[in-house]
């Protein structure tokens, strides 16, 4: 009677693999039916050799209290979402013992061809979910690939199992990443921040060897070594925003995140601010104790040494005291916390993405991206070239002096901070976390600014407020940008959306358009068709952020 009753029970089990997906209460639980097997395989994707082999290995796991271990493989599941439906799943069943939370839960959906591990909060100190996916693009794919699902999961079970045991499995093989060079450049290029900061503070501090130990006869070694400095200062720089940008992601929802990262951005304005009285009293404090009677060599203790000290302090303050998520500090996320889901959000984008992942499902083929690193490069065209030409503009073209310049270039910087702050409140409490609509608000007034700027430019009045004007408007839609950058892609891939944007910004944006194109246009053509060219920097910027605007009302789920 009892095999009886099991045989239906399997029979039952058996019926939603005909209908073609399961629930998670639809996945046969062997466990309660014997305590021995740990292998459920309702559809037969695993040979019977497979699953005695996996049966060993996750008994003599539970029998040590290593581990305990359910593995599931299945044709398809409902719903599509293999992380979220493993979690339930393995949830449901109970796996792991109460006392060291220590389960492990494998599926592997055949039609989704994905292969998920949920681990216990006393199995992630020894199998993180970076090495779970080590094992996965090892151990595990290359059979997959090949069809061969019974000896990639044994391998993955086996490799798991040595790690737990105490072992090392062996990760060496690439599982299909990318170089490692691109990894070492992608890893020193746009994740670390606390390490770029130091090491532009380094590169900083070596300015001062072309200044006071090269003299006149060796001018042309003196710019080329500031010219590398320069760059190596601004790469380094560069690693501050994506890192800075990804953990914002993980700390504070979609509907909060235009209102902090305003107040985040307002270290632009800051930093810009404090350039010139951290110079001087740096040379005040500390340039008589370095170069004693030297009186001239005292602005160089100011101007090099003296900052690069306080970013190297800023930097392991950064490296102690900032968690990369809420979870690493055993919290909830963020979209939990506060009950404050995208639409596009799933458990997923918890998850530790491969770096092929991240490049090219998330980043390199997400057009909406890739809209707005183009406007990114034209609000960067408006923003550094008002900034950068404006006192040069005033000097050359209008007769102003120096202080008249120096003033007005100072109020465009201190405006940005009031209209950083407005721009992240309106994204987040009028507009309810949509970022084009601002974009495209603001960009439109900082071109009727620049009109006016170019018009009236012999009124020293309407200049200085139209550059007031410019500042407040501009660096709203520089900080947005950043910020609709992280909500497009996972969390987890944030980083890398951040750094497209940012590079497009700088690079194209700064250095190309912004620098060299403007200064040979006004070099050539005079200055009226510099301004030209900045109004269509913001009417193409404003073209560019309209293509997102129906992109990003679906990811929110606005109608």
């Amino acid at each position: 009677m009892r095999k009886i009753a099991i045989l239906c029970l399997l029979l039952v089990g058996a019926l939603p693999a005909l209908a073609g997906s399961y629930r998670p209460d639809e996945i046969p639980n062997v466990q309660r039916m014997d305590r021995r097997r740990y292998v459920s395989n309702p559809d037969g994707i695993l040979s019977a050799g497979a699953v005695a082999r996996i049966d060993s290995l996750c008994a003599s796991l539970r029998e040590r209290g290593l581990a305990q271990v359910a593995v599931v493989a299945v044709d398809d599941i409902a719903g599509g979402d293999a992380f979220s439906f493993a979690v339930e799943l393995f949830r449901s069943w109970g796996v792991g013992s109460a006392e060291s939370d220590n389960g492990l839960g494998i599926l592997l959906v055949k039609e989704l061809r994905e292969i998920r591990f949920v681990t216990g909060g006393g199995l992630e100190g020894i199998l993180p979910d970076a090495l779970c996916k080590r094992i996965q693009l090892n151990y595990m794919l290359p059979a997959f690939r090949e069809g061969d699902y019974s000896a990639g999961m044994v391998a993955g079970v086996e490799a798991a199992a040595a790690v737990l045991e105490g072992g090392e499995a062996d990760l060496s093989g690439d599982g299909g990443e990318l170089p490692a060079w691109m990894i070492f450049v992608i890893v020193v290029g746009f994740i670390v921040g606390p390490l770029g900061l130091v090491l532009a503070a380094l590169s900083m501090m070596f300015m001062i060897v072309p200044v006071t130990l090269l003299g006149p006869e060796h001018k042309r070694l003196a710019i080329f070594i500031m010219a590398v400095l320069n760059f190596l200062v601004g790469w380094f720089n560069g690693m501050g925003w994506p890192p800075c940008g990804r953990v914002m992601t993980h700390w504070f929802s979609i509907k909060e995140r235009g209102t902090k990262m305003s107040i985040w951005n307002c270290a632009h304005n800051v930093g810009g601010a404090l350039v010139g009285p951290m110079a001087v009293y740096g040379a005040i404090w500390f340039g008589s104790w370095f170069c004693g009677s030297h009186t001239e060599l005292y602005f160089l203790i100011g101007t090099y040494l003296f900052p690069a000290v306080v970013a190297i302090f800023i930097a392991i303050l950064a490296y102690v005291l900032i968690r990369d998520t809420p979870q690493s500090c055993s919290l909830p996320s963020v979209e939990k916390w506060r009950n404050d889901y995208p639409k596009n959000y799933s458990a997923k984008q918890e998850e530790v993405l491969t770096t092929r992942e991240i490049f090219f499902k998330y980043v390199l083929n997400n057009k909406l991206l890739w809209f707005i690193a183009i406007a990114n490069a034209f609000v960067y065209m408006v923003r550094y070239g008002c900034l950068d030409w404006a006192p040069t503009y005033l000097r050359d073209a209008q007769g102003y002096d120096i202080k008249q310049a120096g003033w007005a270039y100072f109020a465009y910087e201190f405006a940005a901070i009031p209209g950083t702050l407005i721009c992240g409140w309106l994204s987040d409490k009028v507009f309810h976390g949509r970022r084009a609509v601002p974009t495209i608000l603001f960009m439109a007034i900082v071109a009727v600014f620049i009109f006016l700027y170019w018009q009236f430019s012999s009124n020293y009045f309407i200049v200085t407020m139209s550059l007031i004007a410019i500042g407040f408007f501009i660096y709203g839609p520089v900080m947005l940008i950043g910020v609709q950058a992280l909500d497009l892609a996972p969390k987890n891939a944030a980083g890398t959306a951040a750094g497209l944007t940012g590079f497009f910004g700088y690079f194209l944006g700064t250095a190309i358009l912004a620098n060299i194109v403007i200064g040979s246009v006004a070099e050539a053509a005079g200055w009226d068709w510099t301004f030209i060219l900045l109004i269509a920097a913001c009417f193409l910027s404003i073209v560019f952020m309209a293509f997102t605007y129906k992109g990003e009302k679906e990811i929110l789920g606005q109608k």
